[in-house]
This record gives structure tokens, sequence and C-alpha cells, in this order.
């Protein structure tokens, strides 16, 4: 498995305010294909590598509509830090499959605020934080902020493009300038 490891910590390099080096755990699932086993190796092994777990959980669309967000979302952060003794380290970042990429569509606050609040309130106060993810853009960036148990965004697409980057990165300081 270490040769894994050594192939996550080169896939993510992202630089924060720490220039904190963060690996994507991608925890989303189609529907009877199960890789718990797989998410939790990779999870527990990256702190030991000097890396911080970034859980990417979300739901189908098929899930969404029959209103099993929730559930679906818990059950893949559980099955990601299953046994695990110290999350502290660790981000969350809720993506619904049916809002990202090319075809994905922009979710409205109130379509994630449930399933935010979710894992705020079973993780909230054991991992670093718990971010949103999906068609994320300047546009939307201030509504997503608010939404509560959201503590940022997990930015895509909007990132390719640097004025868009940079507009979101402005509304994530605006924002957090008001909510101290």
């Amino acid at each position: 498995m270490p040769s894994k490891s050594r192939a996550l910590a080169r896939k993510e390099d992202r630089v924060g305010r720490e220039r904190a080096r963060h690996v994507d755990v991608f925890a989303r699932q189609v529907a009877d294909r199960r890789a718990d086993d797989v998410q939790f190796v990779t999870v527990a092994a990256t702190p030991r590598h000097g890396l911080t777990p970034l859980v990417c959980c979300g739901e189908s669309a098929e899930v969404f509509a029959r209103g099993g967000s929730v559930e679906h979302v818990l059950a893949q952060v559980a099955a990601a830090f299953d046994g695990l003794a110290d999350t502290s380290r660790a981000l969350i970042a809720y993506e619904p499959a049916w809002a990202i990429g090319e075809h994905g569509r922009e979710p409205r606050p109130d379509e994630t605020a449930a399933v935010h609040k979710a894992p705020a309130a079973e993780w909230g106060g054991r991992v670093a934080g718990i971010l949103y993810g999906g068609s994320v853009n300047p546009g939307n960036a201030a509504r997503l902020l608010d939404v509560p148990g959201a503590d940022g965004l997990f930015v895509g697409r909007a990132a390719w493009d640097v004025e868009g980057f940079l507009a979101v990165l402005d509304i994530g300081r605006r924002h957090a300038g008001t909510a101290a």
C-alpha cells in the first residue's frame, strides 16, 4: 500500500495558509459498487504521510430524487472514517454527483442545507472542516457559504479560469470577515 499513498501524495498538492498538502479521497460510490475498505485504507494512510485527507462524498441524481441524500452521505463518511481514532485533520467535501461537471446543475442552497447539517452535527467537532463542492462559481459562492454546516467551498470548474477563481476567493475572504 505505500506506493498507492505516494501516488496519492503526488496527485494533489494544494497550497493554503499553512501550505498544507491535501489528498482527495473520493467516497462517492456507484449504486452496487462498494469500496469502503479501499476508502478506509486510503483515509487511514494519508496522515501517516503528512497529508490531510479530503473525503469527497455525495449522492447520485436518483438518490437525491428519492430523498435519500442525508443517509447516503452519512454512510459514505462513516465508512471512510470507520475505526479511525483521530479525524481532526480530515476535511469532508459534500459534492453531489448531480451538481458536478459539464452536465451538472447548480444547486439551490435549500437543496444542500439538510445534507450539510447532518455531517456537521455528526462530525463537525471531529474534523477540520466541511466543504461544499459542485457547480461552485462566483454567482453562487456567497449563497453556498451561507448554508449552515458549510465551512468553505471545494472549487472545481470555476478555478480553471483565473478571474473566476480570484472572484470566488474574494467572496470567501469577504464572507470570512462577516462570519467572525
